[in-house]
């Protein structure tokens, strides 16, 4: 995870506690939906974490296929022996013997 992605979370940790802990204290004193909304509120900010961590490991997936991509092939294709006694006698019938 980026450091970006870090601030991120601790971020939504701090919103959580903070719309943990007001949920607590006015939950005796206002209107029970008030309370419901908060505590929805604060489980929204845990999924938002749960968000940027996934997509912090989509990025590094991403980033390992686009290494992997990026490595040269070898030069060289490997072809069976089937392949080579046809592109032989392919060669052999159209007179480029210099071919192969």
């Amino acid at each position: 995870m980026t450091n970006h992605g870090r601030f991120l979370c601790a971020i939504y940790a701090a919103v959580t506690l903070w719309l943990t802990l007001c949920t607590i204290a006015t939950f005796s004193h206002v209107p029970l939906w008030t309370s419901i909304i908060m505590a929805a509120a604060s489980i929204a900010t845990i999924v938002a974490g749960l968000r940027e961590s996934t997509h912090a490991d989509e990025l590094r997936a991403v980033r390992v296929d686009l290494e992997r991509a990026a490595r040269p092939a070898d030069a060289t294709p490997v072809i069976s022996q089937a392949e080579r006694a046809v592109f032989d006698e392919l060669v052999a019938g159209l007179g480029m013997d210099d071919a192969a």
